[in-house]
Parts: C-alpha cells; structure tokens; sequence
C-alpha cells in the first residue's frame, strides 16, 4: 500500500497534459504579480536599490531574447514602478498594452504608478475608466 501511494503523485503528472504555452505565460505572469505585491508593492519596500536594479537587468536581458513577450515589459513595469523610476516603468506599461490589448492588469498597475507618483487625479480618471469598461471585475 506505501509504495503505491508513493508512485500516486507521479502518475497524476504523467497522466496530465503540459497547458498550452499561453496558459504557460498567464501564470508566469500571475506568478510576477504576486510577488510584486508582495514584496514590492510600494517605493520604500523592503527590497534593496542593488536588488531591484539586478531585477531589472535580469528581466531586460529577458526582453532583449523575447522582445514581443507582454508579461516581461509588465514585469520590468512593476520593477520600475517599484523603484520609483516613473517614465520607463509608464513606457513598459505602455509597451505591454500594445503587445496584448487584453492585459488587463497594465491599466490597473498603471493607476498605481500614477496614485504612487503623486498624479492622483489622473489615477482616479484611470481607475474609474477601468470599472466603467468593466464593472464586473469589482465583484468578483
């Protein structure tokens, strides 16, 4: 019986197919997100400036191999935005937007940015445009 509940998580595995390559990318993405609320949520976290200019290096690097990969311009967005350095994080935004219209998490990121940077009417004009195009997102 113990060795065969042993060998039970590698069947499931085995069993499962490998998601497609988007599914894939969403979760890295989710993955990037939750971490970046986590741990650097604000300007002043915890994280140190070498740490987040290494970040930002890595991702870069990242984006120089696979420049039409939404998730990473987002990515560097949040490190940016993280770092306090407004403009390039805005023009990740901005980037990541045009290479996935559907990525909805940049316009909500970009009202931190504007909120975090002192533009606080503009953040409120962004963040009201995000619930009128889809209040439902709220109420989940």
């Amino acid at each position: 019986m113990i060795e065969s509940m042993a060998n039970y998580p590698l069947r499931i595995r085995d069993s499962q197919s490998n998601p497609p390559p988007d599914v894939v990318g969403r979760m890295r993405l989710l993955l990037g997100i939750i971490v970046l609320t986590l741990g650097l949520g604000a300007p002043g976290s915890a994280w140190a400036h070498a740490d987040l200019l290494a970040m930002i290096d890595g991702v870069t690097k990242r984006i120089e191999a696979d420049p039409k990969n939404a998730a990473l311009h987002f990515l560097r967005g949040e490190l940016y935005r993280a770092h306090a350095d407004w403009k390039p994080a805005e023009s990740d935004y901005d980037r990541a937007a045009q290479l996935d219209p559907k990525l909805a998490e940049v316009e909500l990121a970009r009202g931190k940015l504007l909120f975090e940077s002192g533009r606080n009417s503009e953040a409120q004009a962004n963040w009201t445009s995000i619930w009128r195009s889809n209040p439902m997102t709220w109420m989940d």
